[in-house]
């Protein structure tokens, strides 16, 4: 009888072993589903843009795309679209004149836009060249533009590129609602040297799962 018993405990820790190990296999299996939905979405998300603003896809002209100074025509700010290549004489990249705080480039929306952050790569080939930090500012008027900032801070820096061609996306703390997003660069590699767009609003609440 004692001996039945002990057959029929060892059955059920069986079952809940088994039971426990299923469990543990199904959920693993859903992780996995997931995890597979969501690099299925960043690739649509970034086959198709759909965070970028313009500067890539070239929606935003060239004249809408100017800068405090550059390189020479080469180097011209509608060559820093982000993911542009060398092509037809261009250097496919925007790159400053002097290597030094104050420089900018800068994006005209054409209406007021929400955005929610930045988008940068360095120079595509060549030169090492890329900018490591930078602030922002944005706003409806050129003459009272605002630096981007969080938690009391008159500005935020972010943190720029450590390559020539990884993108290195960085997020507002909030959407800003601005016509002209300038980008002050405060250090660099190489050269000032910069390729960007901007990151839209629809996005902000996605970069826990996008461009990590």
């Amino acid at each position: 009888m004692e001996s039945a018993k002990m057959n029929r405990l060892l059955v059920l820790a069986l079952v809940a072993s088994v039971t426990n190990a299923a469990s543990k296999v199904q959920v693993a299996i859903e992780k996995l589903a997931e995890k597979v939905a969501e690099t299925a979405a960043i690739k649509v998300i970034e086959e198709f843009d759909l965070c970028y603003m313009g500067m890539k896809s070239g929606e935003i002209d060239d004249n809408a795309i100017t800068a405090s100074s550059y390189w020479n025509n080469d180097h011209s700010p509608h060559t820093g679209r982000l993911d542009n290549t060398v092509s037809q004489g261009y250097a496919a990249s925007w790159a400053a004149r002097t290597n030094s705080v104050g420089q900018w480039i800068q994006v005209d929306l054409g209406t007021v836009k929400k955005v929610a952050g930045v988008v940068t790569q360095g120079r595509p080939s060549d030169n090492s060249q890329w900018v490591t930090s930078y602030k922002v500012g944005c706003g409806n008027d050129l003459n009272h533009l605002q630096y981007v900032h969080e938690h009391g801070q008159t500005s935020k820096v972010f943190t720029g590129n450590n390559d020539m061609n990884t993108k290195v996306y960085n997020y507002f703390p909030k959407v800003f609602h601005c016509r002209w997003v300038r980008i002050y660069p405060l250090s660099w590699h190489g050269h000032i040297t910069m390729r960007f767009d901007l990151i839209h609003s629809q996005c902000l609440g996605l970069k826990d799962l996008l461009f990590i």
